[in-house]
């Protein structure tokens, strides 16, 4: 995600991405056919831990603002995580 948010998804190429993660292309191909099926694991990885963190950051109030407001804070945790 690093390598497709500075370069963009286009320019973001498999080799650059399997060097990121300390690897070589030809592993990042055993489990990835394309660049597409990687992002779509990732961001379904992403959302396996963000929307939990989310769902229990909202569930702390009743009041809409609070629970905005919790969401926010959440969010920005999670982006620093």
């Amino acid at each position: 995600m690093r390598c497709v948010a500075e370069a963009g998804y286009t320019r973001a190429t498999i080799r650059e991405i399997a060097r990121a993660a300390d690897m070589t292309s030809g592993s990042l191909y055993h489990y990835f056919a394309n660049k597409s099926e990687l992002l779509e694991a990732t961001v379904s990885e992403m959302d396996q831990i963000a929307l939990p963190r989310l769902r229990a950051a909202a569930a702390k109030s009743d009041h809409i603002v609070d629970r905005l407001a919790a969401l926010f804070d959440e969010s920005s945790r999670l982006m620093r995580d």
